[in-house]
């Protein structure tokens, strides 16, 4: 069954060639030129908390249902311009219906009424569709399920400062598309030294990459024989205490001729009152 109005590459699907495969290379170029949008429905998608709220209810909710929640959810120390509006029920309902068209949520039938058919003025409708996440969706929650890595604030991170635009300024001034807004010239790092919401945004975001990134560092590269580890750029320290703590108990038992990390140096532009909180809120997790 589609739905109306349906993204464009769907349409090329749809539409495409007798006897050309379903997806032709001119479907992988339509693909290509949208990933911009998709990646706006995977920010949207983020900012809204839809991971969280429907992890929370464990149970497929309509768009109604899910507007209501979105606007209730406890966002913390969300503020600034990080700070998410309650947004209105239409627009709740196209966002998650572009979800599902990503693979974050998939489509079921309220209460399991398949088939059945409900009478309202206007005559005979179909029973309202109501959304369930799915297992990528669980990885865009700001609290996943243990054992799942979040992509949250990251995805947070490229739509709400417009990451994109600092990444890509020095090409979009050479092609003469430069805006006032990504001009490098006051430095990416300077910005988020006076948005202090942005800046503990990219401090998360960098945790996460760093937790995806972890199990390889870890397992993949030889430490043997290094036993400070002066982190350069290491934010607030996350995969400095990530590297101390799985050396030091790997270490338990070892002779103390194996050199192995067990002292740390952070260097970074953060405050030691950022680390100590990082630091704090890692020891009671591993509690």
């Amino acid at each position: 069954r589609v739905r109306w109005p349906v993204p464009p590459v769907v349409v090329a699907v749809l539409y495409a060639t007798p006897g050309e495969p379903v997806e032709s290379t001119a479907t992988q170029a339509l693909r290509l030129s949208l990933s911009v949008q998709q990646g706006a429905v995977v920010w949207a998608f983020a900012r809204l908390h839809l991971a969280d709220v429907l992890a929370a209810r464990s149970q497929p909710c309509t768009c109604a249902e899910l507007q209501q929640l979105v606007c209730a959810y406890d966002r913390g120390a969300e503020e600034g311009p990080t700070k998410t509006p309650c947004p209105s029920p239409g627009t709740v309902c196209r966002i998650v219906r572009a979800a599902t068209t990503v693979g974050l949520l998939r489509p079921v039938q309220a209460q399991a009424q398949a088939q059945v058919q409900v009478q309202v003025q206007e005559g005979l409708e179909e029973a309202e569709e109501a959304f369930a996440l799915t297992q990528l969706g669980q990885h865009f929650a700001a609290q996943p399920a243990q054992g799942t890595l979040s992509f949250h604030a990251w995805t947070r991170l490229l739509g709400d400062i417009d990451l994109s635009s600092w990444i890509f300024s020095g090409l979009q001034r050479e092609l003469g598309t430069s805006t006032p807004d990504s001009d490098p010239a006051t430095g990416f790092y300077a910005s988020l030294s006076r948005n202090p919401s942005g800046s503990a945004l990219f401090q998360e975001s960098m945790g996460e990459l760093t937790a995806w990134q972890l199990p390889a560092l870890l397992r993949d590269y030889d430490w043997t024989g290094c036993e400070h580890v002066c982190d350069v750029g290491g934010g607030v320290g996350y995969f400095l205490a990530a590297l101390l703590r799985h050396h030091q108990a790997m270490s338990q038992g070892t002779e103390r001729s194996v050199k192995l990390p067990r002292r740390g140096t952070l260097f970074d532009v953060v405050t030691t009152d950022q680390v100590r909180q990082f630091l704090a809120k890692e020891q009671q997790q591993q509690q």
